[in-house]
């Protein structure tokens, strides 16, 4: 089976515009290089162990199943650490009150809320901000860090103002072996992968200010009550299909949540739908130079979306030529393979640099240990607000079932009495004809001709 395909892409008199070769899916998901199992295998630890040392991902979970960005972001890189020599393993929240485990040489924070304070002495402590640049400036232990991760020069820009050490510019990327071009049809128009979780966000707005008819296909957590009117839900999406998804994808819209837009930092959609052959579509331009990116198309509010829509969508050419120069630039500069080759060597460093530290702050043990004790207590407030948040829903379920049912009730017995009113007319209608003498007399002479001719002749007589 081969392991390559070329896709050739062509205008609509067939002209041959460029070729593309990846990976094949067949082989890109074979059993020897399933990717979700590879995912999973990092996410449990099972290749914790690496001959550089161990590189320990603190995130909100450890679940793939649970759709967390941090967490597909920490094993999209932690894939490649992994084949560099590095070890990996995750920290989700529920293990943040506990020692992190003694073969730990890097931990790289994904969550602003944890406290670095149970990471022995001699491991480095990095933060990756990828987001929420204000909340992670204002951290009172922020200089715990050894060193801050950053997407964007402005987010640096600010957490400067907080931190003395070596700030270093890292983007998130995507992974090129999950998210590649495939032959198959274009049979989407417009696709988005946004998850609203709880908020709204301004792609909404965008989207609805889209000419009629002309549909998005919205693959996310987004609430149909309240999403625009041209919109086809289909749900969550697992993250190892959504290539799948973008493949199938003539433009794909994103936007940058307000926290990630003032500082131009992008999402793993642009790297992933870009790298797929899509073209991608976002609200800022913030940013864009800095990836190299500066010829993603932009628009900055929903006036903007349509003639930009309208007119890649009428230009075949145009878009898949511009599709694929965007994918060249991910390809050499923005994929997690790039990333992991330019850090690991600065990880040994690191490494190298603290490695004789013996001691640790004991605040900030404390500090931890409250935080843990924090956390724990939210997520039993949390899950004893879905349990009851559930029974209300159930509640609400049972009385809309009880009202219906009443109501159908109510209708039977209305339709009851109108059969019993019926009847009654009808009843009463009979006895009134009986009484007429007219009917009398016909029953007579019924009553005659069905006599025996005897009888009938003595009455004639």
């Amino acid at each position: 089976m081969p392991s390559t395909v070329e896709r050739r892409f062509r205008n609509r008199t067939g002209k041959a515009l460029y070729t593309v070769t990846t990976k094949s899916p067949a082989a890109a998901h074979s059993p020897e290089t399933d990717e979700k199992a590879r995912y999973e295998e990092l996410a449990t630890g099972v290749r914790g162990d690496g001959p550089r040392g161990t590189v320990v991902f603190v995130v909100s979970t450890s679940d793939l199943t649970e759709g967390k960005g941090d967490l597909y972001v920490a094993m999209g890189l932690g894939k490649y650490l992994n084949r560099l020599g590095w070890g990996v393993q995750t920290w989700p929240m529920g293990s943040w009150g506990q020692e992190l485990p003694e073969r730990t040489s890097v931990v790289i924070t994904m969550v602003d809320a944890f406290i670095p304070g149970f990471v022995p002495p001699g491991a480095v402590r990095i933060a990756w901000v990828r987001n929420w640049t204000d909340n992670w400036a204002a951290l009172p232990y922020l200089r715990s860090f050894d060193e801050i991760w950053t997407s964007s020069t402005p987010s640096r820009e600010v957490l400067q103002k907080n931190f003395d050490g070596t700030i270093r510019i890292v983007p998130i990327a995507g992974d090129h072996e999950l998210f590649y071009p495939a032959e198959t049809a274009s049979d989407l128009a417009i696709v988005t992968t946004a998850n609203g979780w709880g908020s709204d966000r301004e792609l909404s707005s965008a989207v609805d200010a889209l000419a009629p008819g002309r549909n998005v296909d919205w693959y996310g957590s987004v609430s149909a009550a309240t999403s625009p009117r041209n919109v086809r839900h289909h749900g969550p999406e697992d993250y190892f299909t959504l290539s799948s998804i973008y493949n199938r994808a003539q433009l794909v819209l994103d936007d940058l949540i307000p926290a990630a837009k003032a500082y131009g930092n992008h999402n793993s959609r642009l790297f992933e739908s870009l790298l797929s052959g899509a073209l991608t579509l976002v609200n800022t331009a913030d940013g864009l130079e800095e990836l190299g990116l500066a010829d993603v198309p932009v628009y900055s509010h929903a006036d903007e979306l349509e003639p930009l829509v309208e007119s890649l969508l009428a230009d075949d050419t145009r878009r898949q030529e511009l599709a694929a120069r965007l994918r060249a630039v991910v390809l050499e500069r923005h994929t997690f393979e790039v990333r992991a080759n330019e850090l690991s060597p600065a990880l040994e460093a690191l490494v190298e640099q603290h490695r004789t530290r013996s001691e640790r702050d004991p605040i900030l043990e404390w500090s931890a240990g409250e935080r843990a004790l924090l956390i724990g207590t939210q997520v039993q407030r949390d899950t004893e607000t879905r349990r009851a948040d559930g029974l209300t829903r159930e509640l609400a379920l049972s009385q809309r079932e009880l009202a219906l049912s009443r109501r159908e009730l109510v209708a039977l017995r209305q339709e009851l009495s109108k059969s019993e009113a019926r009847i009654v007319e009808r009843d009463e209608r009979i006895t009134e004809i009986l009484s007429t003498t007219s009917f009398q007399i016909a029953v007579g002479i019924q009553k005659l001709a069905s006599a025996p001719r005897s009888l009938r002749n003595r009455l004639k007589g």
